[in-house]
């Protein structure tokens, strides 16, 4: 019996540990997403997992990702994400940008209408630079 409380013991302590990736990236949004499922679509295609939901004290939500390890060539500096029909989508900003390492802040985006909105709204400028400056600010919010 005493064996058995133990492992039940262990095994509630180290669950938590199971799903913090070390090689996660993270969706920042503005406010909660309305998620149906804890899948990221790329093209209809699934890519990845949501690993953990966290609300910071500024109502900003951090989504913890995990991308397969064949699709990880698709998260670059101008990769974002939205929400479609509850469905966690990734999407890009540009036809190229380099690599992002693990551990970095994408931002996020409630619908595919709010992403073409900021897309107008930084079309003179450099829209990959100012999603990961606006995901940054997002994240600094958590610590």
């Amino acid at each position: 019996m005493r064996r058995f409380i133990l492992v039940l013991a262990l095994l509630i302590l180290t669950s938590g540990c199971a799903q913090k990736a070390p090689d996660a990236y993270y969706a920042m949004f503005e406010g909660t997403p309305n998620l149906f499922e804890n899948k990221i679509y790329h093209l209809g295609t699934e890519i990845g997992d949501i690993l953990e939901n966290q609300t910071g004290p500024t109502g900003a939500v951090r989504l913890s990702l995990s991308i397969h390890s064949e699709h990880r060539d698709k998260i670059t500096e101008s990769t974002v994400f939205y929400v479609s029909s509850g469905r966690l989508n990734l999407a890009t900003l540009a036809a190229y940008g380099p690599p992002l390492a693990p551990g970095q802040a994408v931002l996020g985006f409630d619908s595919k209408m709010a992403l073409r909105w900021f897309k107008v709204k930084t079309a003179l400028g450099n829209s990959s630079l100012a999603a990961a400056a606006r995901a940054e600010s997002l994240l600094a919010t958590f610590q």
